[in-house]
């Protein structure tokens, strides 16, 4: 959805908007207005999914995917999704009463799930011995908690003083785990995420890992470190 609407505001083909890319916006919202899940507080959450690979262990040492509710990713994405179908909604002039209830669900989403000052990946996790806030302290080549940075840039450098210093702390937490879980590809995706929260070192240290350990010769990079 994202590509779309970049696409559109970048190329700015109305008859493509209204042709192709709005009613798959809408289609993708349907989606979610589908699963979302309006709590007593009028609240609408998402029950069940997971912060892409986020794994933990049993005890028997087993691994396993931590599913969850509300994870930041989700939550992320659908206010970028909602608020692309909206304009879209406004600049072409449709009235189609689902417009309304996006914009319901706009201002109703649950708030980006935080703890001791950092974005973490759910707001609950469901772990194998019982429910608790998902954080998940290590290195990881998904920066799936960090999508409100990059690529939603909904929080990060133009910010209000406070969500920027939400932004470079989660960065900072998240970079503070090393590089021992994160493959080729992921290296320019937090390079991003760096610079979108103003930390200039840190994208040029992550940019150079990129070239000297996962660059080959001919320009190709790999999934694996070369070195």
């Amino acid at each position: 959805a994202q590509h779309l609407w970049r696409h559109w505001l970048y190329v700015g083909d109305e008859n493509q908007l209204r042709e192709d890319i709005y009613p798959w916006l809408k289609e993708a919202c349907q989606y979610y207005l589908s699963i979302l899940f309006k709590d007593e507080n009028g609240v609408y959450n998402i029950e069940l999914s997971h912060s892409p690979e986020q794994v933990a262990k049993d005890d028997k040492g087993q691994t396993y995917i931590c599913l969850g509710r509300n994870p930041t990713i989700d939550i992320s994405c659908i206010k970028y999704l909602f608020e692309a179908t909206l304009d879209a909604a406004e600049f072409l002039g449709d009235d189609d009463p689902m417009i309304t209830k996006c914009d319901d669900v706009l201002k109703h989403l649950p708030p980006l799930p935080t703890e001791d000052g950092v974005l973490i990946d759910n707001e609950t996790a469901f772990f194998h011995d019982g429910d608790r806030s998902g954080r998940f302290k290590h290195s990881h080549r998904h920066p799936s908690r960090l999508m409100p940075i990059w690529p939603a840039c909904q929080i990060g450098l133009g910010s209000p003083s406070e969500e920027l210093e939400l932004a470079r702390r989660s960065v900072k937490e998240f970079l503070s785990y090393g590089l021992g879980g994160i493959s080729g590809w992921s290296l320019p995706y937090q390079a991003c995420v760096a610079a979108r929260a103003g930390f200039a070192e840190e994208t040029e240290n992550l940019l150079k890992t990129l070239l000297d350990a996962y660059t080959l010769e001919g320009g190709l990079t790999s999934h694996n470190s070369l070195k």
